[in-house]
């Protein structure tokens, strides 16, 4: 899939931070550079695009760690992007993964402040047009 047929489908959350986002993951920094840049394709799109294509396969974060982004983070995402709400459970997943192998969280009180992220977000934010027992077909 081509940036351009990306963006048909899909609309760029405004609260990625693609200044952390390049900082953080320098290797993503040439990703489809020349070709945005030819294409007037903004720095904030391009990394998006990759954070949204690859960057969440693997557990790159599209923000900092912290409360306020999370949650306008992943509000942004339901309300321009529901359709791919894989999305919205990945980066969910990202954040209370931790493995002997993948340390991603460093501590159980971190753990445990991501888990009460997750549940407040479970309780307080409403999906569009979701049934309850929808959300045990996912």
């Amino acid at each position: 899939m081509t940036i351009e047929e990306f963006y048909e489908q899909n609309k760029c959350n405004q609260f990625f931070d693609e200044q952390y986002y390049s900082s953080e993951y320098q290797d993503v920094d040439d990703f489809y550079k020349k070709h945005c840049e030819a294409n007037n394709i903004s720095k904030k799109e391009r990394l998006y695009f990759h954070w949204a294509t690859c960057g969440i396969k693997i557990g790159l974060m599209p923000h900092e760690k912290e409360l306020y982004h999370i949650c306008a983070f992943l509000l942004e995402e339901i309300q321009n992007n529901y359709n791919f709400k894989d999305r919205i459970l990945k980066i969910l997943f990202n954040l209370i993964k931790s493995t002997e192998q993948d340390p991603h969280l460093h501590s159980v009180e971190k753990k445990d402040y991501y888990i009460n992220i997750l549940k407040y977000y479970i309780e307080n934010v409403e999906l569009e047009n979701r049934i309850q027992e929808d959300a045990f077909n996912d």
